[in-house]
């Protein structure tokens, strides 16, 4: 999955163009920090609960007319004849400025029924609904409680009313869905009631890392994904068919990076696919350097799933994680959320990023000669690269700086790893090394030495001096980068 910054960017970028594009936009942005549930009246919430359930326009003035006149025969107990011509408005009607679903008896009950179960739970409390969604503390559990008292909200009706009802809600429909997913954010899309929760609390998760109203984020997906429109203002840009060339982050997307601006075809299955460029056979025909990570995954993996080829299968999962060095990082059960993914082929997956990290990460062999540093950070930075601890490493050479033996001097914590000389030079003493090499990773990925490694670096250059034992380099090792005290004139 994206690193922090990397969402902060693509939210800031979306942004950016967002306002560049339609100023307008950029005042509703703000408007949303102060949108709040806190002073809103019962009444506001009824209107909110029968607009959702009826799918009614609240932002027109024709759709708050026609909602006040229901909820006012509803509450009168009119004739159903009466309030059936209420709701439908004979002339709005006809004019279809509204979103009405089909009317019979049974939708005037319901929406009595629902109306009532709203007024009960506000009731329950002394300060209301307001009172309930400060006391609920998260919008699971406000989701749960409303949902579970008032019955006929499901789906995505209940985000879509708290949404409404100025609750900090996302909607977790399929076309927000589908532009998280595509940005590498969600790793499967579906309209089950666990995925819509999980969906939400991604959209409340990037709202508090952008320091930005859910409300605002729920905006910014709309827009580009279409489910809010702004005639002559913006134009969405991932649609169905996404104009990738002309979004600002198209850089940073995981669907454009992987699949390309324009969408690709149908792979369900991949007999349908032309033989040369099928994964083995292009693999076979222009050699391993040619073809790209999916396509190896997809020769890895064999088969698919169900209405999914193996390569789609393998660039969903490039989707997901971004990188092979995103699936090695990833747990078994992360790699088998993902569709298509059992445990068989998750250990399949991690048996073979395995084997070649061994192959880079074996001890240097007796015999290798040691030119500079950059040879040291080479057999070795990919050991180090997902250590959480400290090691301590040591490289005994002889007069013509090939290797006699490495060896594990210590293994420490996160920050730190005690090294004594005596164990260190006992090793050197043993091989009858004339030269010495020092090695150590720092887990937090800066290589920078620290007032400690200046300090133990000198302490072993004294002790060496004494077994006239030269001291060639200390070298630490960060996230694909090294600092070598000998480069740097410290030794």
């Amino acid at each position: 999955m994206l690193d922090e910054l990397a969402i902060i960017n693509i939210i800031e970028r979306m942004k950016s163009a967002l306002f560049d594009s339609a100023p307008a936009i950029e005042h509703e942005w703000l408007a949303l920090r102060e949108h709040t549930f806190e002073k809103k009246s019962h009444a506001f919430f009824r209107e909110q609960l029968v607009a959702t359930l009826l799918e009614i326009d609240l932002s027109t003035a024709a759709g708050r007319r026609q909602i006040r006149r229901l909820i006012t025969s509803l509450d009168q107990n009119e004739p159903l004849a009466r309030s059936l011509e209420v709701l439908l408005g004979a002339s709005e009607a006809k004019a279809r400025s509204l979103r009405v679903c089909d009317v019979t008896q049974k939708n005037i009950h319901d929406l009595r029924d629902a109306m009532q179960r709203l007024d009960d739970l506000a009731s329950a409390e002394n300060d209301g609904l307001p009172g309930l969604f400060r006391r609920c503390g998260n919008p699971t559990a406000i989701v749960e409680t409303v949902s579970k008292a008032v019955p006929y909200l499901k789906g995505l009706k209940i985000y879509t009313f708290l949404q409404q009802s100025a609750v900090p809600m996302a909607v977790p429909d399929m076309s927000r869905q589908r532009i998280m997913f595509r940005l590498g954010l969600w790793s499967e899309t579906g309209q089950t009631r666990p995925r819509l929760l999980a969906f939400q609390e991604l959209c409340q998760s990037v709202a508090r890392l952008t320091g930005e109203p859910v409300g605002a984020i729920d905006l910014l997906m709309g827009l580009y994904s279409g489910v809010i429109l702004r005639k002559k203002q913006f134009v969405p840009l991932c649609l169905a068919k996404p104009l990738c060339d002309e979004c600002p982050v198209n850089g940073l997307c995981a669907y454009h990076r992987y699949r390309g601006s324009e969408p690709t075809p149908d792979l369900s299955r991949m007999t349908d696919m032309k033989k040369e460029n099928r994964p083995r056979e292009k693999f076979e025909r222009l050699g391993p350097a040619q073809i790209n990570d999916a396509e190896l995954l997809a020769i890895l993996l064999r088969t698919g799933a169900a209405g999914k080829s193996a390569l789609q299968v393998a660039t969903n999962l490039l989707r997901v994680f971004e990188t092979l060095e995103g699936l090695e990082v990833a747990s078994l059960n992360e790699l088998m959320s993902v569709k298509g993914i059992g445990r068989g082929k998750a250990i399949e997956i991690k048996a073979a990023l395995e084997m070649g990290k061994r192959l880079f990460t074996r001890p240097l062999s007796r015999g290798v000669q040691i030119t500079c540093s950059s040879d040291v950070f080479n057999a070795y930075h990919l050991r180090f690269r997902q250590s959480k601890q400290e090691e301590f490493v040591l490289l005994c050479l002889d007069s013509k700086q090939q290797v006699i033996k490495e060896s594990s001097i210590s293994v420490g914590t996160l920050t730190q790893c005690l090294v004594h000389p005596r164990d260190v030079f006992k090793e050197a003493i043993r091989e009858s090394a004339h030269a010495v090499i020092f090695v150590h990773n720092h887990p937090s990925g800066d290589p920078h030495p620290s007032h400690a490694d200046i300090l133990l670096t000198q302490r072993l250059k004294e002790a060496g001096e004494m077994l006239s034992i030269k001291i060639l380099d200390h070298i630490v090792i960060g996230d694909h980068r090294f600092y070598s005290f000998t480069d740097h004139k410290a030794l």
